[in-house]
């Protein structure tokens, strides 16, 4: 599965890069940046000799204003054709899926201790879980030894009863509401959240993909708060509405 991925990365960025103009320094004709999330201050500001770096540089995603070449994304990458997928995660109609919405997701979007676990965007919808089970099913997955979440941190979150085995795509799609929370960066997943015709709860985020701009709050998702203080308001008032309006 890895080769192939990379195999489809690989293809998709000939296509960019045969249509992108480069400009070398020191042989160096373009840095591709395949992390989570790039900031302009992740390069250095001067070549060995001192001069000014100056080079074509593609990002799969991106912080909002960053001056760069918009690379293929994960969430697109070697899918150059959606549509056995949008099959396969609408096996239910609208009014058969579960009237609440879901998340599942790992500890990311920072380091998780014992101390500061519950201040972090995921761990507050996994926590409203609990407050609200008739509204939210989320809860952490993957969490023994995963690196951004210590020991403590770890048994914190179990004891809490917030961890539990992952749902795949198209189980999620068997529900209402879907919400879309950011990790180290943006999650990548939204866009085969989009494809099983359930509403798409999407936090607001600094990061984007080439395709965001043609995003329109209202009409492809609802937006929920940066520190997600919203979301229990924002999922029962969509709850709240007739199906057709939520369908549309």
């Amino acid at each position: 599965n890895t080769n192939r991925r990379a195999l489809n990365f690989l293809e998709d960025m000939t296509w960019v890069t045969d249509r992108v103009e480069v400009r070398g320094i020191e042989g160096l004709d373009t840095l591709l940046w395949t992390g989570d999330g790039f900031a302009e201050d992740t390069l250095p500001a001067t070549g060995r000799d001192g001069s000014r770096v100056c080079m074509s540089v593609l990002v799969q995603d991106m912080h909002r204003g960053v001056t760069v070449f918009p690379a293929p994304p994960r969430s697109v990458q070697g899918c150059p054709d959606l549509s056995p997928l949008a099959v396969q995660d609408n096996g239910l109609s609208f009014a058969e899926k579960q009237p609440m919405a879901v998340f599942r997701g790992s500890p990311t979007g920072g380091m998780y201790t014992a101390t500061n676990w519950m201040t972090m965007a995921r761990s507050k919808a996994t926590l409203l879980s609990l407050k609200r089970p008739d509204i939210l099913d989320a809860a952490f997955t993957h969490v023994h030894d995963h690196p951004q979440l210590d020991r403590g941190g770890e048994n914190a979150m179990r004891k809490a009863g917030i961890v539990s085995a992952p749902l795949s795509h198209m189980q999620q799609a068997g529900y209402r509401l879907i919400l879309n929370i950011d990790g180290n960066t943006l999650a990548d997943r939204l866009p085969r959240q989009m494809l099983g015709h359930s509403i798409i709860l999407k936090q607001d985020s600094d990061d984007e993909e080439y395709w965001y701009n043609e995003l329109k709050p209202g009409k492809h998702y609802i937006p929920v708060k940066r520190d997600i203080s919203d979301l229990e308001q924002v999922i029962e008032k969509t709850l709240a509405m007739s199906e057709d309006e939520q369908k549309s």
